[in-house]
């Protein structure tokens, strides 16, 4: 869930900056995009401005919620974990008694090689 929130947040991010660039500035004349004007007969006579800015609006709508649902997610992500964290170390643990063992194989020391104390 977590993960596709994420994923969701990028491509919202994304789309909101080609709207934003598609959009034309306020001292733009008519035929700024595309050289005629011409080009904005597709939304018609002002609809292009309107289109692209209710569209950048429920883009950032959601961009918004999306961010608010992740932080919340996260919030209570980490307070679950600091619980569970909490709740193993106040659980009495039960050791078992550990037993001394032998090394498997003593080193002994070869009399015929003299020790760095005898070199002395």
């Amino acid at each position: 869930m977590y993960t596709l929130l994420l994923v969701l947040y990028v491509v919202v991010a994304v789309f909101i900056i080609v709207l934003i660039m598609l959009q034309q500035g306020k001292g733009a004349d008519a035929g700024a995009l595309g050289g005629t004007g011409a080009s904005n007969t597709v939304f018609g006579s002002s609809g292009s401005a309107t289109f692209l800015s209710r569209l950048t609006a429920i883009f950032a709508t959601i961009f918004m919620l999306v961010a608010l649902v992740i932080a919340n997610i996260t919030t209570h992500r980490d307070s679950q974990s600091d619980d569970l964290l909490k709740q193993i170390s106040d659980t009495p643990t039960q050791t078992a008694p550990v037993s001394p063992s032998l090394p498997t194989s003593v080193p002994s020391e070869n009399p015929a090689t003299p020790s760095n104390s005898d070199n002395k």
